[in-house]
């Protein structure tokens, strides 16, 4: 299985555009072909960037929920810095 380390771009796009080389991306991440590895701080960018250019409603920012799931591995997860704990809130919120 190969890792993948996208930017806060490729997520938006992917996320947004239903073809392309980041809804490849994406679209392999979902059915298990690839590993999606980030941070917390480009969840963080990437759910601004969806709330703030696209208006994007809770529902679509389902992103969010797969790294508590296991789905995407976090570079470091220091459940103590306060990015980590709004980030963990908008999870719960989400949920």
């Amino acid at each position: 299985m190969y890792t993948i380390v996208p930017d806060t771009n490729v997520l938006v796009s992917g996320s947004t555009v239903p073809h392309g080389n980041p809804a490849f991306i994406l679209d392999s991440w979902r059915s298990e072909k690839v590993q999606i590895v980030t941070s917390l701080e480009i969840l963080d960018e990437f759910q601004r960037v969806m709330l703030e250019k696209f208006n994007a409603p809770k529902t679509k920012l389902k992103f969010l929920m797969h790294f508590s799931y296991g789905r995407v591995k976090l570079l470091s997860q220091n459940r103590n810095s306060m990015l980590s704990k709004k980030i963990l809130r908008t999870i719960n919120f989400l949920k």
